[in-house]
């Protein structure tokens, strides 16, 4: 594969796993909370925190398979920068 083309692909999973990786903190600082309105008695806030806790279990998986994707993309790179 040309190293152009591997380039663009790893550009573009790279942005994606820092956005990713972005939401997936955010869907954790809204589990958190919602564990916290639990404390406080609150009826809702253990959905949230499930919810929040199921996407962001979701997101990480995502963001795995991306590093995963780009570990082989920067091998491909490798091997045509050395052909």
């Amino acid at each position: 594969m040309h190293a152009g083309i591997l380039d663009q692909a790893i550009r573009e999973r790279e942005a994606v796993l820092q956005q990713v990786e972005r939401v997936c903190e955010e869907s954790s600082g809204r589990s958190d909370f919602g564990w916290f309105l639990t404390l406080g008695s609150e009826p809702l806030g253990m959905l949230m925190a499930v919810e929040a806790g199921i996407e962001a279990r979701r997101l990480g998986q995502l963001a795995a398979h991306l590093r995963r994707e780009l570990d082989y993309l920067y091998q491909r790179r490798r091997e045509a920068i050395l052909a």
